[in-house]
Parts: C-alpha cells; sequence; structure tokens
C-alpha cells in the first residue's frame, strides 16, 4: 500500500521523483565507493601466506634520533639465526634500470630480494618458476622474475617467454617466471610498481664484502616465529639489541641506540592512508545524511504544497462537523465548498460570518 502511494505519488509530480532519484543516488554511489575502497585497502586480509606473521624490519639508532640507516648482511643473518624472534628473513632493495632486449627500451622498476622471498610471502609463478636455491649466488643471479603487468605489455603476453635474455642496463639476464596477475610487492615502496624481481646474496659483486658497516640494504621483509605477537617480537628485540652491542661495540655502540624496528606487514602498507580513508568515509556518510534530510525536507514541502492546493482531510472533517452542529441548511454544506476547492482561509471566513449571522438571529 505504501509502495502505491509512493509511486502514485511519484507519477503526480515527476520533479520531486527527478530531484530524489538524483541526491539518493549522489549519496549511495559516494558512499558505495568509498566502502568498497575501504574493505579492499584495509578490512581484507593481505594476499600473502600467514599475513599476520609478516613484518617490516628497518634499522633506527634511537640515541642520536636517526631512521632507516639501512641494515647488512651480517645484521640480517644474526636477526634470523640469533634474535629469537624471525623465522625467515627477506631483503628488498629497489632498483631502477633501463630494460632492452624487447621491441621498446623502457625504464623499469626492478627490485633485488633474497633467494627465500617468494617461498616465505607462499607465492608461486603462473607461468614458469620463482627463485629457488639453485638462485643462491653470492652477487646476482642470472634469473630474473616478470611481473604479469609488464609480460603483457612489453611480451604480448608471450608464453614462450621462459628463457628470454634481456638486459637491465648493461647486465644480461634470463627470464625464469611470471607472477600471477595482482601480485605487488609488499611493503618497501619504490617509484612505481615493481616490474621485474632480481635475486642476490649482497656479499658479492657488486656489493661490498660484508660486514656489519656495509649498510647496503635499505631495509626487509621478515615472517615471525609462530605463537609470537608483534609486541612480544618487539620485546625481545630489545634484549638483542644489547647482545649485539657486546658482539660488535664498534658497530652497535651503546650510545647510538640502535635497534631493529618492526612493523606488521599490514601496517606498513596501509597506515599513511588509513587515516586519510577514514575521514573520507566519515565526511560520505555525513553527506549520505544530509542528502537523506533534504529528501524528508522535500518531502514534506511536496505535501504540504498538495495540501495547501486542495484542503487536508483533516480541515475536511472538522468543517464538515462543524457545519452539521451549525445547522447546514444551505445548498452546498462546507464541506462541499471544500471539495469545491474553496481555500481554507476563505472557508473559514464563510464559517465565522454564517456563525455570527446565527448568533444574531437567536438574539
Amino acid at each position: 500500500m505504501n509502495l502505491r502511494y509512493v509511486l502514485r505519488s511519484f507519477r503526480s509530480n515527476p520533479g520531486f521523483a527527478t530531484i530524489w532519484v538524483l541526491v539518493m543516488a549522489l549519496g549511495v554511489g559516494a558512499n558505495t565507493a568509498i566502502f568498497s575502497l575501504i574493505d579492499t585497502v584495509l578490512l581484507r586480509p593481505l594476499p600473502y601466506s600467514k599475513p599476520q606473521e609478516l613484518v617490516t624490519v628497518k634499522d633506527d639508532l634511537r640515541g642520536i634520533q636517526q631512521s632507516n640507516i639501512g641494515m647488512s648482511v651480517p645484521e640480517m643473518e644474526e636477526l634470523r639465526d640469533h634474535s629469537g624472534v624471525i623465522a625467515e628473513i627477506s631483503a628488498a632493495r629497489p632498483i631502477s634500470a633501463n630494460l632492452t632486449g624487447t621491441e621498446r627500451p623502457e625504464r623499469i622498476e626492478a627490485i633485488g630480494v633474497s633467494t627465500n622471498y617468494f617461498a616465505m610471502l607462499g607465492v608461486k609463478a603462473q607461468l614458469g618458476r620463482v627463485f629457488g636455491d639453485e638462485d643462491r649466488v653470492p652477487g646476482f643471479a642470472e634469473a630474473i622474475i616478470l611481473s604479469d603487468g609488464i609480460w603483457r605489455r612489453l611480451f604480448g603476453g608471450d608464453p614462450n617467454i621462459l628463457g628470454r635474455k634481456l638486459r637491465l642496463d648493461n647486465d644480461l639476464y634470463s627470464v625464469a617466471g611470471v607472477l600471477p596477475p595482482g601480485f605487488r610487492h609488499p611493503g618497501l615502496p619504490a617509484q612505481s610498481p615493481v616490474d621485474v624481481w632480481i635475486t642476490t646474496g649482497f656479499s658479492g659483486t657488486p656489493f661490498p664484502p660484508p660486514h656489519p658497516d656495509a649498510r647496503m640494504i635499505p631495509g626487509a621483509i621478515a615472517r615471525l616465529k609462530p605463537g609470537l605477537d608483534i609486541a612480544q617480537a618487539r620485546a625481545r628485540l630489545e634484549a638483542f639489541a644489547a647482545e649485539m652491542g657486546r658482539k660488535y661495540p664498534e658497530s652497535y655502540p651503546a650510545g647510538a641506540g640502535w635497534i631493529a624496528r618492526l612493523t606488521p606487514l599490514q601496517e606498513e602498507i596501509t597506515g599513511h592512508i588509513k587515516t586519510s580513508l577514514l575521514i573520507v568515509f566519515g565526511a560520505v556518510v555525513f553527506v549520505l545524511l544530509i542528502c537523506c534530510a533534504s529528501i524528508a525536507n522535500l518531502a514534506v514541502a511536496s505535501h504540504g504544497e498538495a495540501a495547501r492546493s486542495r484542503g487536508t482531510p483533516r480541515t475536511g472533517c472538522v468543517l464538515a462537523r462543524a457545519d452539521r452542529a451549525i445547522g447546514g441548511g444551505e445548498q452546498h454544506s462546507i464541506a462541499g465548498r471544500r471539495r469545491d476547492r474553496l481555500g481554507r482561509g476563505e472557508i473559514e471566513r464563510r464559517l465565522a460570518a454564517r456563525s455570527r449571522a446565527r448568533s444574531v438571529a437567536s438574539e
């Protein structure tokens, strides 16, 4: 019944119906869009194996207020083997290079990682393979892995891409695999999405010999040991930092306040935009409330206008009862005059005049 009334109202007032549809479409559409973005970025778990165990690792010197000072190969090994916190760890070093060996050269973003990078994240190739023990070398291995995007953009999705020789700057590499669609390097950002993955041990040419002071690794991605939460891991790393100071006093002096800073991978990826997204979501919800209030005001105004043009049912009932009470001997009752679309003011004036006339007659 209510639905039929609404539809009948829309047909009788198409202008109001058009405004209603536009305002509601604006409010609901904006909310749907921003909630979809929040769901994708903030609510869904990361597309990696056991994402709650993944963290980024960066070095700070709290004593002299320096952050992101870089990591060394010996330090990564110490973290993995002696901290009691890290089950697996992979270095991650962004590299910008010229890719040749295709129809057109292109400046691309690559990243140098440890051989266990993909295994730690639980990612497999859609074509070919990912890095394995056969790629474990001190310097750069020959094998490279392509993103799905660059494989389709530069090579047309060629299924025979495996084994193809490509150059990154002056170094020759061989394509070993192609990653699945949608995979992106997590954490440490590059200038643009990573297109090529290279594996290296960070301990041979072109890198210097491993030493605690050779901090050529910007940061790492690691997996915590099972059952260990981020608070427990950070507490254990405080004790580990003191142990590193005793073991390498020249590289980790007590006054420097060295610490390996852990950040959950989800927070690393979304932390800088989480607050902004929530603020935008709140603003859009407010806009929806304004839209609803506007619709309500429009409905009230439309109903009032319609009531003034034909008289309200309540007024008609009151006037009819008044007409009967007064006597109602005229050809047309006051209620009938309302049906003849006399204005409310006119009816009330006639009612008052009739009352005065009858009063005088009774006297």
